[in-house]
């Protein structure tokens, strides 16, 4: 198929894609809670997530992931140092 025309938002003129990745988040923890689940669904890695289920796996991503939200709560105040 050939397309007569194609269109490139690259700043958010036409979609606000910033708002759209918050809202698909929030929805993915509301229905699953747990935020390693929310961060497999949220990146498409069903490999990972598979493993996840069955042994508790955490790909390096999420691990990153994780390790950076809980830096920024230490920094922020939001997590006690123990």
């Amino acid at each position: 198929m050939r397309y007569q025309a194609m269109l490139i938002d690259a700043d958010n003129t036409l979609f606000d894609f910033t708002k759209s990745e918050k809202h698909a988040i929030a929805e993915l923890f509301e229905k699953y809670e747990d935020v390693a689940l929310v961060l497999y669904y949220y990146n498409g890695d069903s490999t990972n997530l598979k493993r996840y289920k069955e042994t508790g796996y955490l790909s390096y991503y999420v691990k990153s992931i994780l390790e950076k939200s809980e830096a920024l709560e230490y920094a922020h105040g939001k997590r006690e140092v123990f």
